[in-house]
């Protein structure tokens, strides 16, 4: 089994938040490289991604939005989130976020 490995140089300057970024960066440009080149290899099923409940838009929790507040889009995906968590279809682990 052969495994892609992620160079880091040993040279990064900065305090170790530029440097914590840099890596970071090159983490994801790895993880979308293996993604658009279909070898990133996961288990769809258990994935689940991270969706504003405010805006709808990947990658961030409503908390973290910096879009003004929609609180009926909030109710409805709060909603739909346990509704979903309710009949097995949701992680079950995860927790509604935190109203802002």
């Amino acid at each position: 089994m052969s495994m892609n490995t992620l160079k880091i140089d040993d040279n990064t300057e900065g305090d170790t938040l530029t440097q914590v970024k840099e890596i970071m960066m090159k983490v994801v440009d790895a993880y979308h490289a293996l993604c658009t080149s279909g070898k990133w290899h996961v288990n769809h099923k258990r994935v689940s991604l991270i969706v504003c409940w405010n805006c709808g838009e990947e990658g961030y929790r409503c908390e973290d939005c910096t879009k003004a507040k929609n609180q009926s889009n909030i109710d409805a995906a709060k909603k739909k989130w346990q509704s979903s968590k309710d009949s097995g279809g949701g992680s079950g682990g995860g927790k509604p976020p935190q109203q802002q």
